[in-house]
């Protein structure tokens, strides 16, 4: 699909899920201006609600406002569920949304992930914090002096009290911890050259 044609289904998406969150954002090649997009991704933070269960306590919920927006454009779910950390969708006219809830804490480095390209993830953000000893987990950057790795799946933090990284206020935050400079979403490509050099690099 042109990207102009998926920018405004994109912006749609954005008007009916931004009442019932904190924050939404456009991600993927969308973000990154690609004239071609093959699906659509988007990052957002849902407003849960507190419900009590009995007189002394409660548990915070998605709220049934944000379920029906999902039902609004949703087609059908492929994979995850509302309330989970990702889900992906068949939009009404056919279009792939993924749309990823990260923790409030871990929201920009999320969004970095997940504007990508893949390749700009891999080899720039997740080799920089692994260069500055910190791994992804379930739960987001932890120590790997504080983890066991998993072949084939993610890190397992086995500590307690886990040392924590910052919850980062904004994208460029998240940048400077990392120690490089923000890029603008236009320029996170990776070159077949610079690939080769940044491989040797690991």
């Amino acid at each position: 699909m042109e990207y102009k044609q998926a920018i405004k289904i994109a912006n749609r998406l954005e008007e009916v899920l931004t009442p019932h969150c904190i924050i939404t954002t456009v991600a993927g090649s969308i973000r990154r201006q690609r004239d071609e997009v093959k699906d659509i991704e988007l990052v957002c933070l849902p407003r849960y609600e507190y419900v009590k269960t009995d007189m002394f306590s409660g548990t915070w919920q998605i709220p049934k406002a944000y379920k029906d927006a999902i039902d609004l454009v949703a087609e059908k779910i492929i994979r995850g569920q509302v309330g989970g950390r990702w889900m992906q969708i068949v939009l009404k006219g056919g279009m792939q949304l993924d749309l990823f809830t990260p923790q409030s804490h871990d929201y920009y480095r999320i969004l970095a992930i997940r504007t990508g390209s893949a390749d700009f993830a891999h080899f720039r953000l997740a080799a920089q914090w692994q260069r500055l000893g910190w791994c992804g987990t379930h739960d987001g950057l932890r120590l790997i002096s504080e983890c066991v790795e998993h072949p084939g799946r993610a890190w397992k933090c086995v500590v307690t009290n886990p040392t924590l990284p910052p919850a980062w206020k904004s994208e460029e935050e998240f940048f400077n911890w990392l120690q490089i400079p923000w890029l603008d979403p236009l320029w996170r490509e990776i070159t077949p050259k610079q690939k080769t050099f940044l491989k040797e690099d690991l």
